[in-house]
């Protein structure tokens, strides 16, 4: 493990896959510009399909093309950081600063436009997916989506479902995740499956999620690393009776920082897995663990009980 920052990712619902190359080609920019390195807190990156990199700080935004480092001229200047960028379907940008959503369109900046009969008020983060629908978390950690044609719509009121920071992940298969407080949540045909420690997860505050080349989703949670399947979870999500099988690693395994701050998680072009927590940085190769056995059920042998401070033995059959 080593020390670290964020993560990245593209547009298309894939985790960025060239984490080290962007951040020494950032590094590389923010020497010719010393005077925004010593001013500007780096609070989100995002790289698009043209190969532009997009950056969110708490004075503005800036953009890396073609090897120019320039700053967004945006309109108004925002009055809080720029947390979130992902692509929009209709070219550009969606920023996410002033708890709400602007398109840069590469002149001029544009609130999202949600109808007055929907109350949304406060924007935390947003991700774009391959189809090019806008995922919302909104209002305390609730879900809606924006289409194609711009039409906005609730998906699951329930608060606490979508963090603030890194909510929101497209699997191969092109399945929604949603990582929140209440749990992990499995967004298929508009319906919301929320999965916790009731379903057998060690914990149910869930920060990150990513993807490995076997199928295993790995979530960040407060006690470490979970690494399942994702039928598993599909499996539970659809029999409440199951319990979900996984494997946990913890610090005695290696695992960097603590859950605070600024919890997050990505997938590298060779396969390998980043998980950034507490200002730590882990560096997972998943193909030196192998599959995960899920424990065989074997008979229960009782061969003593205690009760009343009298040892009691059950006779035999």
């Amino acid at each position: 493990s080593r020390s670290g920052g964020s993560s990245l990712h593209d547009g298309r619902g894939r985790r960025f896959e060239h984490t080290i190359h962007v951040v020494a080609e950032l590094r590389a920019a923010l020497v010719v510009h010393p005077t925004v390195a010593a001013a500007e807190l780096l609070r989100t990156l995002f790289r698009d399909t043209q190969g532009t990199l997009w950056m969110g700080t708490n004075a503005g935004a800036w953009q890396l093309r073609r090897g120019v480092f320039s700053r967004l001229p945006l309109p108004k200047p925002p009055s809080t950081a720029v947390t979130v960028i992902t692509s929009a379907s209709r070219g550009g940008v969606w920023l996410g600063y002033d708890n709400w959503l602007h398109r840069w369109d590469g002149r001029t900046a544009t609130p999202l436009e949600i109808s007055p009969s929907q109350p949304v008020k406060v924007i935390t983060q947003a991700h774009t997916d391959s189809s090019g629908r806008l995922w919302l978390a909104y209002d305390l950690g609730k879900i809606g989506v924006v289409d194609v044609h711009g039409v906005f719509r609730p998906v699951d009121s329930r608060e606490s479902l979508a963090n603030g920071t890194q909510p929101f992940f497209e699997d191969r298969d092109h399945i929604i995740w949603a990582a929140g407080h209440a749990g992990i949540s499995r967004i298929t045909d508009g319906r919301v499956a929320t999965l916790t420690r009731e379903n057998g997860l060690p914990a149910s505050r869930v920060w990150s999620i990513v993807e490995d080349d076997d199928g295993y989703l790995w979530l960040s949670v407060d006690r470490g690393l979970v690494r399942v399947r994702r039928d598993e979870l599909a499996k539970a999500a659809t029999t409440p009776s199951h319990r979900i099988q996984y494997k946990l690693y913890d610090t005695s395994d290696g695992l960097a920082g603590a859950p605070l701050g600024n919890i997050r998680s990505a997938r590298g072009s060779d396969g390998h897995l980043w998980f950034v927590r507490g200002g730590g940085l882990t560096e997972v190769n998943p193909t030196l663990l192998g599959p995960h056995e899920v424990p065989s059920s074997a008979p229960v042998r009782i061969e003593a009980v205690v009760a009343n401070e009298q040892r009691l033995t059950p006779d035999p059959l």
